[in-house]
């Protein structure tokens, strides 16, 4: 698989292109690795009805036993608490050694945008970033629509990272070092609650850590032609964009609005430190690219990735995809190589 990828500590983004034969490619000629054609085809070939087709409990009930049994292996971690922090708000709490006391903090949101997802999808991801990332990670059961529509996650999200600043010493976490991340839809949470506690004036993030993250709703295809490219065959289909919209929203939101499409929003003060993960087979690849470009702009330190030949939040089929895990791996590695820095 081809990755690009830099560290940028100006305000100009800088992508490096991994040096090998088929690592510069027009973006029409992407074409998905082995592993990820042979995940397709079986996707293609199931006989579950499509998503778009079913109410969202039924798409619940059926999509996200299948995306928590799509997930790599779970690893062991020392400790694994659930809390309910706020009535009805609950978050899963991962400790990956025996330190008491003043560790990193990750706070994660889950993909499934804003419709899917609870926990359990997301649990072998945070115990590999809870490992890989030697931070406590701190999962999020934000709520979900149509039964809550936007802004309802965005709410949740901002509850629960003012939860863990507030509580940093009483669960052993540096308040000085607290990331704050996810994939997919739960990649945009991050980033707006980010960008809102900046415009606050209040504690803002450490780090971001944005996977394959969804942060301009408005789906342009004028501006973004990873939209146009990828809309069939590669999973995150037009139709199922359509319908994740459709559920989240309500028909009169603004789709601008900056707590749903962060990349549409102002940065008032320097972004904190990011990592940006990206894949060449997904619509929303232009768009977190961009994303990572505007955070440079704003005088953030960036981390691009973009892995040329896989599907979007590939990082959930850890089942089927063997560099997924090293992926994930690599993306916590630069988190913690930046929260432990001196």
């Amino acid at each position: 698989m081809t990755m690009c990828g830099s560290a940028v500590r100006s305000s100009r983004m800088r992508i490096r292109v991994a040096e090998s034969a088929d690592s510069v490619v027009k973006p029409a000629l992407r074409e998905p690795d082995r592993e990820t054609r042979e995940l397709l085809r079986l996707m293609a070939a199931s006989e579950h009805p499509p998503m778009w087709d079913l109410t969202a409990p039924a798409a619940r009930a059926l999509y996200d036993p299948m995306t928590a049994a799509s997930a790599h292996e779970s690893e062991a971690v020392l400790q694994v608490e659930d809390r309910e922090i706020e009535a009805g708000l609950k978050v899963r709490m991962y400790r990956p050694d025996a330190a008491n006391s003043k560790q990193p903090a990750l706070l994660f949101f889950h993909g499934g945008g804003g419709v899917l997802g609870n926990l359990d999808t997301h649990d072998a991801i945070c115990r590999t970033l809870a490992n890989a990332g030697e931070l406590i990670v701190i999962a999020v059961d934000y709520r979900l629509g149509p039964e809550h529509r936007f802004p309802a996650a965005f709410e949740d999200a901002a509850l629960a990272w003012g939860w863990v600043v507030a509580s940093a010493a009483a669960i052993g976490a540096d308040e000085a070092r607290i990331a704050i991340g996810g994939d997919s839809a739960g990649g945009c949470l991050a980033a707006a609650v980010t960008q809102a506690a900046i415009e606050e004036g209040a504690t803002a993030p450490a780090f971001q850590l944005l996977l394959c993250p969804s942060v301009d709703a408005t789906r342009d295809a004028k501006r973004f032609a990873s939209v146009a490219e990828n809309s069939e065959g590669f999973f995150m289909t037009r139709d199922l964009i359509d319908w994740f919209l459709g559920n989240y929203l309500a028909d009169t939101q603004d789709r601008g609005d900056p707590r749903l499409s962060p990349l549409l929003g102002e940065w008032h003060g320097k972004p904190p430190p990011a990592l940006v993960a990206t894949a060449g087979l997904d619509p929303l690849r232009d768009e977190g690219e961009a994303y990572a470009e505007a955070l440079s702009v704003a005088g953030g330190e960036v981390t691009y990735r973009c892995y040329e030949h896989t599907i979007h939040d590939f990082f959930s089929f850890g089942r089927f995809l063997s560099f997924a895990v090293p992926a994930l791996r690599e993306c916590a590695a630069v988190m913690r190589d930046t929260l432990n820095r001196e």
